[in-house]
């Protein structure tokens, strides 16, 4: 009975990990029962380097980052301490870049507008204890109208088909998914300077 997790980016493509019994049912459409249920203990996040750090001519951008084993979170944040000198840079910013397979959405967690700027992420943890049931060819309108449930941001066409969605969404995190913190600078007409950071979610 593992956690739901999972992500869907606006072109409706991603991924939802959940337990599920499936009925084949003779003479008969299939059936699926998926039994979505929220983490039942805290996560604890990791990071692979304690510095990002990126140079554009004179300018330099720093991240200091702190997992949960630091002594003033409360177990389940990351904090960045993001520093900016020099003026090279046109625009720098911290981004979580989630992925499950071939599905991916960025996420930016803040846009550095001073000399020194702090910035806290938690992990997405909804408080789900809810069964889905469902045919095994379930329409995109009808998945559409599950993700709303939750709290996605839907479209709502006039007809089925006509329906979207105007966000990605960010069903629950989970140690499944992985996790890439990235601080960016973006050059003036040459493009971007990016370090990167591998992050882990754990029990």
């Amino acid at each position: 009975m593992f956690p739901v997790t999972g992500l869907i980016n606006t072109n409706v493509k991603g991924e939802i990990k959940a337990p599920a019994i499936h009925f084949d049912l003779p003479h008969a459409y299939d059936l699926w029962v998926f039994l979505l249920r929220s983490p039942w203990t805290p996560v604890k996040i990791g990071v692979e380097k304690s510095q990002l750090s990126i140079s554009h001519g004179s300018a330099q951008a720093e991240a200091q980052l702190e997992g949960s084993n630091s002594s003033f979170d409360d177990g389940t944040s990351l904090h960045a301490d993001v520093s900016v000198h020099g003026e090279s840079f046109k625009k720098v910013w911290l981004s979580l870049h989630r992925s499950v397979n071939n599905a991916s959405i960025d996420e930016t967690i803040g846009e550095v507008t001073d000399v020194l700027n702090t910035f806290n992420w938690k992990p997405f943890l909804r408080n789900l204890d809810v069964a889905l049931v469902t045919y095994s060819n379930m329409t995109i309108g009808q998945l559409l109208d599950f993700l709303k449930y939750f709290g996605a941001e839907i479209h709502q066409g006039f007809f089925q088909f006509d329906s979207f969605m105007s966000k990605d969404f960010v069903l629950c995190d989970r140690p499944l998914m992985s996790y890439t913190l990235r601080l960016i600078g973006e050059k003036h007409f040459f493009g971007h300077e990016r370090d990167e950071t591998r992050i882990t979610l754990n029990y």
